[in-house]
């Protein structure tokens, strides 16, 4: 299973969350905010003089976008839970930031993971 796959379904199985959109990369032309955004970063992959092992130390941007500053946050607190608590993902936090994006008038929640997981 791809490191993707577990992190989308630990995301949508929230109750809460289960009925916003979940895109990687970028939203969808009709995506309606709230929504979210998983963005995978340069990671490592581990191996040795054996080879691959199969371990592999993934970094990915999970972004929330709406238009209500303390909504983006909430939602995003629901969000990192959800990373949190799936074991599979071996998630540790790593950053998290706010802004305002005049382009889009949607207020993004912007928080970094680092995942080891077995592929």
């Amino acid at each position: 299973m791809q490191i993707e796959e577990v992190l989308y379904a630990a995301i949508s199985s929230v109750p809460e969350l289960s009925t916003l959109p979940i895109r990687p990369f970028v939203a969808a032309e009709d995506d309606l905010a709230p929504y979210i955004i998983f963005t995978r970063l340069p990671g490592v992959r581990i191996g040795s003089l054996s080879g691959d092992s199969g371990l592999v130390n993934s970094h990915f941007q999970i972004d929330v976008y709406d238009h209500d500053l303390l909504e983006v946050g909430r939602i995003m607190s629901v969000v990192r839970q959800a990373i949190l608590s799936e074991i599979k993902l071996g998630a540790i936090h790593v950053a998290e930031r706010k802004k305002f994006e005049p382009e889009t008038k949607l207020f993004r929640c912007s928080e970094d993971f680092s995942f080891w997981f077995f592929e």
